[in-house]
């Protein structure tokens, strides 16, 4: 009889349960179909990675002066990327421009003494010995001067 009387309660309890409500119908519109264009937006979260990577080796030393790209931008070959000081490599180059400048005018200056030496050698004024080490002088300066320069 006690397992009746709690079939009884049981049998109860789960019939007093209430059904649950059946959720609201859900409103539908109707509009007319027309062509458009339509954003394409995609919100995700994800990590972006480039495709290529370079490293960047300078031709020269210095300090970093100035940066002509900001990261993640596309550049294009031959697109500066940086400004390194130039103002030791213009020193340099101004020693050098003033060198071969003060090389040249020696150099003028020795053709200038041989044309005498042997103007006067012609006259018979001077012995051709003496005419030996200005002539060696300028074949040396010519040299000195015949050394393919450097583009600037």
């Amino acid at each position: 009889m006690a397992a009746a009387v709690v079939v009884m309660v049981m049998r109860d309890f789960f019939a007093a349960a209430p059904a649950p409500a059946a959720p609201p119908p859900v409103p539908v519109t109707a509009a007319r179909a027309t062509r458009q264009s339509v954003p394409n937006i995609v919100s995700a979260l994800g990590t972006v990675q480039s495709i290529d990577s370079v490293a960047v080796q300078a031709q020269v030393n210095g300090p970093i002066v100035k940066i002509e790209f900001t990261p993640g931008q596309d550049v294009k070959q031959g697109q500066e990327l940086f400004l390194i000081d130039p103002r030791p490599y213009q020193a340099a180059l101004d020693e050098q421009q003033a060198q071969l400048a003060h090389d040249e005018a020696v150099l003028a200056e020795a053709q200038l003494d041989l044309t005498r030496y042997q103007l006067l050698a012609a006259q018979n004024r001077h012995q051709p010995a003496e005419m030996e080490p200005p002539a060696r002088e300028r074949q040396r300066l010519r040299r000195l001067l015949t050394v393919p320069q450097p583009l600037c």
